[in-house]
């Protein structure tokens, strides 16, 4: 990821920029810093949800797709009616 910076211009009520100048302050960060660390903890929150929504389904679900997968009983998979040329 290139580290080009981009300024935002964003109304923010005065007690939540004070809160985020102290949080920062306190991490030894800038705001900006601080803003963008939180953006990416919650996007990487979002894709681990997103994630353990997905390995649920699959297991939930697992004899079906087993199901899905097995051959069923046809002249192709039992080698029944099937004649050589």
């Amino acid at each position: 990821m290139a580290n080009t910076r981009k300024q935002l211009g964003a109304r923010i009520p005065e007690d939540v920029v004070r809160l985020a100048g102290q949080r920062a302050a306190d991490r030894n960060m800038s705001v900006g810093d601080y803003i963008a660390d939180l953006v990416r903890a919650d996007a990487e929150g979002l894709r681990q949800r997103a994630m353990s929504s997905a390995e649920r389904f699959l297991a939930d679900h697992q004899a079906l797709f087993d199901e899905a997968e097995t051959p069923a009983s046809s002249p192709e998979s039992t080698g029944k009616g099937i004649r050589a040329a």
